[in-house]
């Protein structure tokens, strides 16, 4: 397969910054709005701080000590929910800035996610489902493949009003589970040492990257069946975090769409590590 390769233009310039948040957050490795609205950002840190921006004023409201480390953050109503790199998920009241529960899944780099009232958390030999209200497990996702290694990415996909859960190994397989029925549903083996994958379900097309410098464009058909459609080719190795862009053109293939939003959010003219970046309607917080 031949990679596909950018044009080099001004389209590969990283975009000025409507305004920058500045502070001495250091390194960031997750960020998620609060309460699922828009005016606060939430800002988790390396350092195991976690920052409330205020978005109307652009200014940090406050910021809270809630663990070592923390590799993603989610919310609901008043309550925070931690992932730390060690594998400690914590549930936190911001109103009282104590853990009110925990949980422990598989330590490392794969960051959680949440579907509706679930939590969706990597374990050594497969995935958790847990209610991230009570952090009671209600399922296990396990696979009959040997040798995966770490759960490195997950990413949840809608079909036909259900829900189902991507997964991808260390060896570069990627697992599709029925997260009503927990049952696999489909299998792909792309590139080793994966670090990230997207997926979006209107387009029925993803994206998965890892320690290379090829980005692997994928679908998923009505049958379940995983095929790798093209490769696009990054100037450089190693790509920490791919998504993609929900402003999509409908008047433009889904390819053209893709390889736009490839582009836009490889980010790689920007000289410094991304930990992760989210969307507010025309506006990227990176």
């Amino acid at each position: 397969m031949q990679p596909v390769k950018p044009p080099r233009s001004n389209s590969m310039l990283p975009p000025d910054p409507v305004y920058t948040l500045k502070s001495d957050m250091g390194y960031i490795q997750h960020m998620n709005f609060f309460q699922g609205g828009t005016s606060q950002l939430l800002a988790a840190t390396e350092k195991g701080l976690v920052y409330f921006w205020d978005l109307n004023t652009n200014r940090a409201s406050c910021k809270k000590k809630m663990g070592e480390g923390i590799l993603a953050i989610h919310s609901y109503d008043d309550k925070i929910i931690t992932q730390e790199k060690s594998g400690i998920v914590k549930l936190w009241s911001v109103e009282s800035d104590q853990s009110i529960n925990s949980y422990e899944c598989c330590g490392g780099h794969c960051k959680s996610i949440t579907v509706g009232d679930t939590l969706v958390l990597p374990q050594e030999h497969g995935v958790d489902l847990v209610n991230k209200k009570t952090f009671e497990k209600t399922k296990t996702l396990l696979s009959n493949k040997e040798n995966l290694g770490h759960v490195m990415a997950l990413e949840k996909m809608e079909f036909e009003s259900n829900t189902y859960i991507l997964a991808g190994y260390e060896s570069g397989d990627v697992i599709l589970w029925d997260a009503t029925e927990g049952k696999t549903c489909g299998d792909c083996k792309f590139q080793e040492h994966l670090t990230t994958l997207t997926f979006d379900s209107p387009m029925g097309r993803g994206v998965c990257a890892g320690a290379s410098n090829a980005m692997q464009v994928f679908s998923i058909d009505d049958s379940f069946n995983i095929s790798v459609k093209c490769e696009v080719s990054l100037p450089s190795e190693g790509c920490n975090i791919v998504k993609v862009r929900p402003d999509r053109n409908n008047s433009e293939s889904p390819i053209n769409q893709l390889r736009t939003c490839l582009r836009f959010y490889a980010c790689v003219a920007h000289q410094n590590c991304i930990g992760d970046f989210i969307n507010m309607h025309q506006t990227i917080y990176i």
